[in-house]
């Protein structure tokens, strides 16, 4: 069985309508097909015009998963690394089902309960239709764990400008979870909760993420793109490897590589200049790189402790390529300790400028322990510590490089160790055995069919969004498979696609859903994960992929009717158009209908200003479409003989 969101039921008195009428908004109708879109996958549409309500409805949604994530929270994030802020005000209840169980979440105001199978816990302040219900304030971390496994992660793409900007939810009423799980009035510290679901450093324990990352509605493009060659990077070479395209239309030339010192110096840098040079920076960065030798050098270290126990026993102090990996692994394994709630048990020694010094037994035997656990981390939170160790065996086996030289994949490829790691062909491992992440590279493709490369940032615009947002899907999706069964995990994924088809040419919609399906079904995806996309879009390309079943039709906030409406599966894209989208006017730009109107009225009566014979005869030579060409060439024809 699959995982599948049924409806959603929304109550009058819930604060965030909008538009959005008290009703109950169904995803999929009693004759969808489970399985029809391929194993463990399933697809709805929302649509409707702008202002339909469609993105309220997804936002209340979105507030109630804000809502109960603070509750899985809370007691096991100690440092408070995860958003605690709860919206108060809705009024609904999600019903889903997950592997056959029937589950149910319903928010009342500042209560929130989840049903499943035989449990039902309630969390937040007491409410009488929750009477009977497990108290889940003072839920056990074990419980939690089984408890998420009848809940799903919801995962948001959107990239409209104007989408999920602060400020639009600073007005929401907020509480804030007390440490013995009441909820109390939020004093507003300037951001809204939404703020604090666009950052994903919880280990995936918080079930909600929105994507791209946005701060206070901006998002920054260059960090984002930076962040999506990183995300495309491995999957170009693994479909290299397969000899398959992952970008249709092109293949994979080369990625070059080169080492960048900054990446390690802006970990640590604490120089108190406006404006630093790059000489500053440089001197600052000679003296942080002296500062770690030394503590290598010592007797006892925390950097030495976190390096032997990683599993590095003996230290060449005489290569700098070498140095610099041993001073990224103490860092990421640091800041891990600093993040991720699952390593909270060493808060005390969770500050990368632990890095530096030696520190005193207690905390030499911490770091022992912390590094010891993410060597045996097999999530994505030790990938990179990983790559780092595979890089320094490669160097011992005698892989060359240095800060200057650059190399390609192929060559260190080539130079790759035979271990069971590097042998794997698992998708996670070869995420693990690609260079560290202190390098700095270029991607270039081959266009098919040309003679010539090129950087992939030369891509169109809509190619490369459609594969960032695919790649981004991945990366989180990998992430949230490899999270360990002992910790909170998920294995039921709601995809969110708001408005995804921006920036796409009709074509790029045309094949986009059996694009993203074939992806997901070739990196096995969905062997291991249960899916359901929701896809908020004004394409018709898109919506003849769509069956009615699958279908939820809004106009004005309210739910249409859709018995007697076309199936678009499979139809006829004007007819879809025309339905679908509500184009009660037609199909034709304002401009053209209203000079074309005009013209009609000329024809008709002789009082019109504007119009003569030639300038009748340029709009009419103008018009493409033959029937309605031929009645106005009649038109005019009859008004010069009358």
């Amino acid at each position: 069985m699959s995982f599948r969101l049924k409806k959603l039921v929304i109550h009058e008195d819930c604060k965030y309508l909008k538009t959005l009428q008290p009703n109950t908004y169904d995803f999929l109708d009693s004759n969808s097909i489970d399985g029809f879109y391929g194993k463990n996958i399933e697809i709805t549409a929302i649509v409707g015009k702008n202002g339909s309500g469609k993105s309220s409805l997804l936002e209340i949604i979105f507030r109630m998963m804000n809502n109960i994530s603070v509750f899985i929270a809370h007691g096991y994030d100690v440092m408070h690394r995860v958003n605690n802020i709860f919206v108060a005000g809705i009024k609904s209840d999600l019903y889903y089902e997950i592997n056959g169980t029937d589950c149910l979440i319903e928010c009342r105001d500042t209560s929130i309960a989840l049903s499943y199978s035989d449990k039902k816990w309630r969390f937040g302040d007491a409410n009488e239709e929750f009477r009977n219900y497990l108290n889940g304030n003072s839920m056990l971390i074990k419980d939690k764990i089984e408890m998420c496994k009848y809940l799903f992660f919801t995962l948001i793409s959107n990239y409209a400008v104007q989408a999920y900007v602060d400020e639009d939810y600073i007005t929401d009423t907020t509480c804030k979870l007390n440490t013995d799980g009441s909820l109390s009035e939020n004093q507003s510290n300037g951001n809204a909760w939404i703020h604090f679901v666009f950052h994903k450093n919880d280990g995936y324990m918080s079930p909600i993420n929105i994507n791209p990352f946005r701060d206070n509605g901006k998002i920054d493009m260059l960090k984002e793109e930076k962040l999506q060659r990183q995300r495309m990077e491995f999957l170009l070479l693994h479909y290299h490897k397969k000899k398959k395209e992952f970008i249709q239309g092109y293949t994979l030339s080369k990625i070059i590589y080169r080492f960048d010192w900054q990446k390690l110096y802006n970990k640590f840098s604490k120089i108190d200049v406006d404006n630093p040079t790059e000489k500053q920076k440089k001197e600052e960065w000679k003296g942080q790189v002296s500062l770690f030798k030394g503590c290598l050098s010592a007797g006892n270290s925390i950097a030495k402790s976190i390096l032997s126990a990683i599993g590095i026993q003996h230290l060449n102090l005489n290569n700098d390529m070498l140095i610099y990996a041993y001073l990224y692994i103490t860092y990421k394994v640091l800041s891990i300790a600093r993040t991720y709630p699952s390593y909270s048990r060493y808060s005390n020694i969770a500050n990368v400028d632990f890095a530096f010094i030696q520190g005193n037994k207690e905390q030499r035997i911490q770091a022992t322990m912390l590094a010891k656990d993410v060597r045996t981390d097999h999530s994505h939170i030790a990938n990179k510590v990983f790559q780092a160790i595979n890089f320094i065996k490669m160097v011992e086996s005698g892989f060359e490089c240095d800060e200057e030289k650059q190399f390609t994949w192929e060559i260190y490829n080539e130079n790759r160790i035979k271990d069971e790691l590097n042998q794997s062909t698992a998708i996670e491992n070869e995420i693990r055995c690609l260079p560290p992440s202190f390098f700095d590279y270029k991607i270039y493709v081959h266009p098919k069919g040309e003679n010539k490369e090129l950087p992939i940032e030369h891509m169109s615009a809509g190619e490369r969004q459609l594969y960032y947002i695919l790649s981004t899907l991945i990366y989180h999706i990998l992430n949230i498979k490899s999270v360990d069964t002992r910790r909170v995990h998920y294995r039921d994924v709601a995809i969110i696609l708001d408005e995804v088809e921006l920036g796409f040419h009709p074509d790029l919609q045309r094949k986009f859903i059996n694009f993203i399906i074939e992806t997901f079904e070739r990196l096995s995806l969905n062997t291991f994960i249960r899916f359901h996309f929701i896809i908020t879009t004004h394409s018709p390309f898109m919506l003849s992929d769509i069956r009615k079943n699958n279908i939820l039709y809004l106009e004005k906030g309210y739910k249409i009717d859709k018995e007697k409406l076309l199936n678009p599966f499979g139809a006829n894209i004007n007819d879809i158009l025309a339905q679908s989208f509500f184009l009660e006017d037609g199909f034709t730009g304002d401009f053209a209908k209203n000079k074309i109107l005009s013209l009609l009225n000329w024809l008709s009566k002789n009082n019109i200003k504007g119009w003569d014979r030639d300038t009748a005869e340029q709009l009419i030579e103008s018009l493409d479409e033959p029937i309605i060409k031929r009645h106005f060439e009649y038109l005019l024809s009859l008004k010069n003989n009358k």
